[in-house]
């Protein structure tokens, strides 16, 4: 995975670093859990490498100067749930979609015009500040309320997808939005729950035993449970069912949250009005309707996120070893998770990405931003984490 983002990035940066280059004056939020904050502080980085992180410190001789004087250097984001086939402008999903799918490969024009849309997302996301994806399979497969909790998959087969999928050296993600869901996935190997569900003791225990992940996409289901139909235009059934699984992820995620089941935090773009460039709004919501703290928040979607996808030693911490990859905005994220969707620079792997600019959709923007308006019986109501 990171090595083939390197090759994309390589084939795009708008700027690329030689030498060594310090990134002075900088407020560093670190990417560990305690969120570690150093005050003017000078990254130096070498080859796409952290070399140092120092409190005050001054630039090797003959290093290149990025002057950060009152802006803050975090890492980039990762979003460990995207959907690259898809902006985020609704789209008729029904049973024909895969068929669809499927013969739009099947020439070579609709082949480079799907490439083409799938590089142009992910160019979204990297000019937003998310410096790392994994991306995930899947399409929508509820016909009426309640059928987000079928599992689609026997215990026979997930056992030997995941046996498979191990013996190659992959981790297996599951698409999971129940408790039998996610008792057959634990069970039989699976090592990140993605979506979720309530938790009861028994999966608490399996999770544990497992060392297993739950993977918060909470932002499309907040925007569908919300939002009145007459407003998103979004099926009844979508609202419905949103509004039911709504109640039930809180409920995991504030028990897994309180027995420190290791949490990660992907966007799930791609769904109706998720666009690749608002993974701020996953931590927002994350916050907002689970009760943690912005720090929490962060580290998931940072450090925690790194260690999930088993690139801790690669990235996620502003750590030297680890690649250069910061977002870097003008004022306290932690004060205002907004702040992180409108990023001053954007460095991947060394390479320097100035002022980025993306292709926004407005109407999807203030739609969501809208569903504040209208969430407050989901909101946490305690001191948080």
């Amino acid at each position: 995975m990171h090595k083939g983002m390197t090759a994309f990035l390589r084939s795009m940066a708008s700027e690329k670093t030689k030498g060594m280059t310090a990134f002075l004056h900088a407020t560093v939020l670190d990417g560990t859990k305690e969120m570690k904050r150093l005050e003017d502080a000078t990254v130096t980085v070498e080859d796409g490498i952290i070399m140092s992180v120092e409190e005050g410190g001054c630039p090797t001789k003959g290093a290149r100067r990025v002057n950060l004087s009152g802006k803050y250097l975090l890492p980039g984001l990762i979003n460990l749930h995207c959907h690259l086939a898809g902006d985020g402008r609704p789209q008729k999903i029904d049973s024909s979609t895969a068929e669809l799918m499927q013969s739009q490969m099947e020439n070579d024009m609709a082949r480079f015009i799907m490439k083409k849309m799938v590089a142009d997302c992910a160019k979204t996301a990297l000019l937003s500040g998310i410096t790392t994806i994994r991306t995930v399979g899947g399409t929508m497969d509820i016909e009426k309320p309640g059928d987000e909790r079928k599992v689609l998959m026997t215990e026979e087969e997930i056992a030997v997808a995941t046996r498979t999928a191990h013996e190659l050296g992959y981790k297996v993600s599951a698409h999971v939005q129940s408790a039998d869901g996610i008792f057959a996935s634990l069970k039989n190997g699976v090592d990140t729950i993605e979506h979720g569900a309530s938790l009861n003791e028994k999966l608490v225990a399996l999770f544990k035993e497992r060392n297993a992940a739950l993977i918060s996409t909470i932002t499309p289901v907040a925007i569908m449970a919300c939002l009145p139909n007459e407003l998103s235009g979004l099926p009844k059934l979508y609202s419905e069912s949103c509004e039911l699984y709504m109640r039930e992820i809180i409920k995991g995620f504030r028990r897994a949250v309180a027995e420190e089941i290791p949490i990660g935090l992907g966007l799930d773009d791609g769904s109706p009005y998720v666009t690749h460039y608002c993974m701020w709004r996953e931590l927002d919501f994350f916050t907002r309707y689970i009760g943690v703290k912005p720090e929490f928040a962060l580290w998931c979607a940072t450090g925690q996120n790194a260690k999930i996808a088993g690139i801790g030693d690669v990235t996620g911490t502003i750590e030297r070893g680890k690649a250069a990859d910061f977002l870097i905005v003008g004022d306290d994220p932690l004060a205002d998770f907004s702040r992180l969707g409108a990023p001053c620079m954007v460095v991947a792997r060394g390479e320097i990405y100035k002022r980025p600019k993306w292709k926004r959709y407005k109407e999807i923007d203030d739609m969501v931003d809208n569903v504040k308006k209208y969430d407050a019986r989901f909101v946490a109501g305690g001191s948080g984490t």
